[in-house]
C-alpha cells in the first residue's frame, strides 16, 4: 500500500506502506474494542482491519506492515474517517500514480467533508492515505483508507469526528 496525503491540490508521497503479504503471525496484540466497535485499549492492526472512527498512534512508517490503533483519548496522530473500494474490475491495468492519487481523492476528499463536517481544502486537518500499491492492484485490491490528520503534524486532541475544523 501507499501513504499519500493532500496538501491542497498537489500530491505528495510520503511514505510506502507494504501491507502485502502481512499475516497474522506478523501482528502483536489486537486493539480491544467495546460493543459499538471503538478500540477501548490500543494494539495492532493490519491496515485492512482499520474502521472509520480508529485512531492510530504513531507514524505509519516505510515498510511497515502494521498499524498501532489506540484509544482517541490518547492523542493520536491521525483517524480514520473512510474505508472505500474502487469499483475497477480486477483485469483493470494499474493505473499509476497519478491515477490512484485521484481515485483516492475521489474516495476521501467525501469521506472526510463527511466525518470532519468541512472540506479538507479548508480544513485545519489534512488527509493522508493508503492506497493499493501495484502489486496489490494487480492481485485485486481496490481498498483506500482515508485518515485526518493534524497539518502541523502535532497529535490530534481526540476524535475529530464532527470537530468542524
Amino acid at each position: 500500500m501507499i501513504v499519500r496525503r493532500f496538501l491542497f491540490i498537489p500530491l505528495v508521497v510520503v511514505v510506502l506502506l507494504a501491507a502485502v503479504g502481512c499475516n497474522e503471525d506478523e501482528l502483536g496484540e489486537p486493539p480491544i474494542r467495546d460493543e459499538r466497535g471503538v478500540v477501548t485499549s490500543g494494539g495492532e492492526l493490519r491496515p485492512d482491519q482499520l474502521q472509520v472512527g480508529d485512531c492510530i498512534g504513531g507514524e505509519l512508517a516505510a515498510g511497515s506492515n502494521v498499524v498501532n490503533a489506540i484509544p482517541c483519548a490518547e492523542a493520536p496522530v491521525a483517524q480514520v474517517v473512510g474505508v472505500g473500494d474502487d469499483p475497477s474490475p480486477a483485469a483493470t491495468p494499474y493505473p499509476g500514480a497519478e491515477g490512484i492519487a485521484n481515485m483516492a481523492l475521489g474516495i476521501c476528499a467525501p469521506a472526510f467533508l463527511t466525518f470532519i463536517g468541512v472540506p479538507y481544502t479548508t480544513s485545519l486537518l489534512e488527509i493522508v492515505h493508503l492506497d493499493p500499491d501495484e502489486e496489490g492492484w494487480l492481485k485485486g485490491s481496490r481498498t483506500f483508507v482515508c485518515f485526518a490528520r493534524n497539518r502541523s503534524g502535532k497529535p490530534l486532541p481526540g476524535s475529530v469526528q464532527n470537530a468542524n475544523v
